[in-house]
């Protein structure tokens, strides 16, 4: 049997729940919601986990409990347990529209923390990252920008991309890369 380990970047605590920098979380969240899978703490592995089938693939999703900046070092007991399949790391992006979402496939972390420490520790294992934009901050420094939920129109984008990323990875599931890419690399519709 196929498997995915789909992993949603943030951090835990109910003080960043709602924030930009937490919208890989929000995200498996609402894939989890979506195959109405529980959500189980795996204390030795240092993550939250539900699992799913999909047609003939096991379907993994992880929440790591570890911080955003040190995303990738729950990936060597993940990839010991599944040595075989497919890795989709999803997480926020400033230099994308709020709401808009953009898949890549390899490549290098671009600045992100948690994504180049996912990519740290992935060594060979093929990664296809799902990116929703939060947009760049105009009056306050990045970090402080990340760590804030967004509010308003910016609230209303950020849903909008958590769902987009939502379907994007459950077509992920289900077609080849390339038309999924095509399919949602665009601007974002409301």
């Amino acid at each position: 049997m196929n498997h995915t380990l789909i992993i949603g970047l943030g951090n835990p605590g109910e003080q960043y729940r709602q924030t930009r920098h937490n919208v890989g979380f929000m995200v498996v969240d609402a894939l989890a919601g979506f195959f109405h899978v529980p959500w189980k703490k795996r204390m030795f592995q240092r993550t939250i986990s539900a699992t799913t089938t999909l047609d003939e693939q096991k379907v993994f999703f992880f929440k790591p409990t570890t911080f955003m900046n040190r995303s990738g070092e729950v990936l060597p007991h993940l990839l010991r347990k599944h040595p075989e399949g497919r890795l989709i790391i999803i997480t926020d992006n400033m230099d994308l529209e709020p709401g808009q979402v953009r898949i890549k496939q390899g490549g290098s972390g671009g600045g992100h923390n948690g994504v180049s420490s996912i990519l740290q520790y992935a060594k060979g294992y093929p990664v296809i990252k799902v990116y929703v934009g939060i947009g760049r901050p105009t009056h306050e420094p990045p970090k402080s920008y990340v760590l804030r939920a967004p509010s308003g129109d910016d609230a209303i984008d950020l849903s909008i991309g958590v769902d987009r990323a939502r379907d994007a990875v459950i077509a992920l599931l289900q077609k080849p890369l390339e038309d999924v890419m095509h399919e949602y690399n665009r601007k974002k519709t409301s």
